[in-house]
């Protein structure tokens, strides 16, 4: 048996305070010290528990082959239908190899497609992603999420549907998906939750990182709002062991946990301060179901 490597709980979470603050320091600087500490002892914190989580899960044979613009063969509108049939594959295959599941998503996509005329299932429902624009059944990746789709287009349609459950448990949660409020915190927390249930800690965080880091547009605050809030998603899904094998109540009670963790962060505006990126805790007075 592999001998795993014992971590005192005191040496991973311990601050050396006469290192951070030294002789004398002022408000600012104190502050700007405890910022940077906590966010180390959060990262650390989060890869032991991805590590803790991957070592009880079968690890697939990694994906080898690249599928070059593999988005360009999915319609997005029968997205749900296409990763319901994966999930159905993967449960009848355990072993099957990253390469094979990819391999029959790519057929399943030539199968469900409205440009399909051999097709006899029902016209798809249009699919709801605040995350994506839909423009003719296709989802507009930037740069760096479309080479992570042509590397693994099974897991890419998953981290889109995650989207899609993200957006709409928001929805549900306080009746409208806003823009950098908490309801947006809300959302960002819910998608790596939702892809850990689909995928892994790491799928998860390799997409989310493509998807703030590679788009044309965000601002430096929301870009960092944004990055905060997807880490402490993974985070709390990794706190509640979420993985393809969690059930949507499961997966759903660690999303409303991330929330009410008090490490989410949103817009605040005051005219003393203009507009900061602040931490907040959620409660359930904040939803209306």
């Amino acid at each position: 048996m592999k001998k795993k490597l014992l971590i005192p709980l005191t040496l991973m979470f311990s601050i050396s305070w006469t290192a951070l603050f030294g002789g004398s320091i002022n408000a600012q600087d104190q502050d700007a010290k405890i910022e940077q500490e906590v966010t180390h002892v959060l990262s650390e914190k989060e890869a032991l528990l991805k590590y803790r989580v991957v070592d009880n899960e079968y690890k697939r044979e990694a994906a080898t082959v690249v599928y070059p613009n593999a988005i360009d063969q999915l319609d997005v509108n029968y997205l749900d239908v296409i990763v319901n049939e994966i999930t159905k594959y993967e449960k009848q295959h355990p072993h099957a190899s990253e390469d094979q599941i990819n391999e029959y998503f790519m057929e399943l996509c030539k199968i469900y497609n409205s440009k399909n005329q051999n097709k006899s299932f029902n016209a798809a429902t249009a699919l709801s992603n605040g995350f994506y624009n839909i423009i003719g059944g296709k989802a507009q990746l930037n740069a760096q999420e479309q080479a992570l789709f042509d590397s693994n287009p099974s897991k890419g349609a998953k981290a889109i549907v995650a989207g899609k459950e993200a957006w709409d448990y928001t929805e549900y949660k306080f009746g409208f998906n806003g823009h950098n409020d908490k309801s947006d915190a809300f959302r960002h927390a819910a998608w790596n939750i939702w892809i850990m249930g689909f995928t892994d800690w790491s799928w998860a965080y390799d997409w989310t990182t493509a998807h703030e880091e590679g788009s044309s547009y965000n601002p430096a605050l929301e870009k960092e709002m944004d990055l905060n809030n997807n880490s402490i998603g993974r985070l709390y899904g990794s706190i509640n062991n979420i993985s393809p094998n969690s059930t949507p109540a499961q997966t759903r009670a660690a999303i409303i946990s991330a929330y009410k963790s008090g490490d989410l962060k949103y817009f605040y505006w005051s005219s003393f301060t203009g507009t900061v990126l602040v931490k907040f805790t959620g409660y359930d007075s904040d939803f209306i179901n």
